[in-house]
């Protein structure tokens, strides 16, 4: 899913909920790094991705996509946060790139309906199933089915406004249904 690899908060190495200022810290390291013609790698380079590239236009074109409150709620989706401990530990996991421990973390915060506590375990799992769900040639459709199943969830859930107090983002500026609409045309494309 392209939404996962390309997406702004991983071309810029920073989870979905990082603040502005870590935003602005994370540009300013990349550019230093591209002025001695060195490539940056961060934590959220997970092993079970695609290989990224960071040119400092692809670095410009993403922080502008995630400039308006909309953009960045939509791309906050289909990415990670850290909000518990458990989120932490399955990071730290991930960055091992022992995956199915990470996935065995997330899955049993997850044992009951979406809810603000159980929030960002929903989505970082979801978000993980569907990374794993292509391959760049072939589709896994047992994971595919698992994302799409726990984004699915999330978007009906009571607790999708979580996201809007994560990212720092007001939830009157948002219309809710919108990403609902525009995930179902990026999973039929």
């Amino acid at each position: 899913m392209d939404l996962i690899h390309e997406n702004p908060f991983r071309i810029l190495g920073l989870n979905a909920n990082s603040t502005e200022r870590e935003l602005q810290k994370q540009i300013a390291k990349v550019k230093r790094y591209l002025d001695v013609g060195k490539t940056v790698h961060f934590p959220t380079d997970y092993q079970f991705l695609r290989i990224i590239e960071r040119p400092m236009e692809a670095i410009n074109q993403a922080s502008g996509k995630i400039e308006q409150s909309y953009k960045k709620f939509y791309f906050a989706l289909f990415w990670f946060v850290s909000e518990t401990t458990f989120d932490e530990i399955a990071h730290k996991k991930l960055e091992d790139n022992e995956v199915s421990s990470a996935i065995e973390i997330w899955n049993k915060r997850i044992k009951e309906e979406v809810n603000d506590k159980n929030f960002s375990a929903y989505l970082n799992l979801s978000s993980l199933y569907l990374a794993q769900s292509f391959d760049g040639s072939r589709i896994n459709h047992q994971m595919l089915s698992k994302g799409l199943y726990l984004k699915g969830k999330i978007l009906r859930s009571q607790s999708l406004s979580k996201l809007t107090q994560l990212l720092h983002i007001k939830s009157d500026c948002l219309n809710t249904e919108e990403p609902t609409v525009q995930f179902v045309d990026e999973t039929l494309q």
